[in-house]
Order: structure tokens, then sequence, then C-alpha cells
């Protein structure tokens, strides 16, 4: 929404409705900023992050090769069973469930993929937006908000000045900024 510095038409009513009907679309817009924000992502997104978390893990992972060479493992065990070895919390076994994530990602990756692919599908939410989309909304909404705010502070001046009372709304977001232009469109006038 475009500011303006035309002065508000009416009398202190109309002033008053108008400073309403500005805090009400503040509302509004606050409200989809809100639900534009928390839209999940797209399927294809979702499932580029869960091939990235098996991915990641199966690139990282190194097996213990040099165990295999030595003549007797610790705890009598044979050498390099810890290779695949489930990780157990209470025993010291010597595989973190990094090690273990990394062993399952390379061994299983594609098959991993396979099945996060279909139940993300499966699952798909019928409001998913792309990140980038959602980015541009997001940074329209808070324009739009920023706007409204600098109109609300323009109305309040006026009817202050017209000799009514009135409040400014305690939520704010960007009062600083919102005062700062207030005054910069003043002084450009």
């Amino acid at each position: 929404m475009a500011r303006t510095d035309a002065p508000l038409a009416g009398s202190g009513p109309t002033l008053l409705a108008e400073l309403e009907a500005t805090r009400a679309k503040i509302t509004a817009v606050n409200e989809e900023l809100h639900t534009v924000a928390r839209r999940p992502v797209t399927v294809d997104e979702a499932i580029a992050r869960a091939h990235s978390r098996v991915d990641a893990p199966a690139r990282d992972w190194q097996p213990r090769l040099s165990r295999f060479f030595l003549p007797v493992a610790a705890g009598g065990r044979e050498p390099g069973q810890e290779l695949v070895v489930i990780p157990d919390a209470a025993a010291d076994d010597g595989v973190s469930r990094a090690e273990f994530a990394g062993f399952i990602a390379k061994m299983f990756g594609p098959r991993l993929k396979e099945v996060f692919s279909a139940e993300i599908t499966a699952r798909a939410p019928k409001d998913a937006m792309t990140s980038a989309a959602r980015d541009r909304r997001v940074k329209e909404l808070q324009r739009s908000v920023l706007d409204l705010e600098v109109l609300e502070e323009q109305q309040v001046l006026r009817l202050k000045r017209a000799g009514h009372r009135v409040e400014r709304r305690p939520d704010v977001e960007n009062l600083g900024e919102v005062i700062f232009t207030v005054l910069e469109d003043a002084a450009a006038a």
C-alpha cells in the first residue's frame, strides 16, 4: 500500500473510522503474514531435504577398515566386528549413532530415498509453497505492514492535532522506522 500525505477527509468521527479501518487492515495483513510464514514447503523441497539427510551421513561415513588388520580386538570380539554393530547406549561398543547412521545411509541410501519420497508425496499438504515464493510474499507483506503503520501514524498525528485523544498501538513492530518515515515525509512536503 502506498503512503500518502494527503489530508484525511472528513470530521473527527470520519478520521477515527479511517484509523480503525487502517488498524483492521494491519491486523489482517499480520495474520496473513503469520499464515504465509508457516506454510509448508512443496513436495519437491521436502524430498530434497530428506535426500540431503540421507546423503550427508552417507558421504561422511568411513568404514573402520584398519581394524580388520588387528590381530585381536578389544573385549574378545573379532577384529572389525564394530564395523556393523548397532550402537548400544548401555555399552561402550565404540560405535557412535552418527557412525551407524552413516553406515545405514551408505548401505541403504537409495532405498531410504525411495521410501522417504513415497511417504512425503503421499502426505503432501495442499497449501504448500516454495521457499522462494514464501520469502517474496513475506517481504511484500512486511512492506505492506510498514506502509499501513506509517499511514496509521499519520492518522494518529492528525487526530491528535485535531484535539482527539488517540493511543498508539503497543504492538507497532517498526515504530522507530514508522516515525522516521513520517518525519522524513513531513520534511519533504
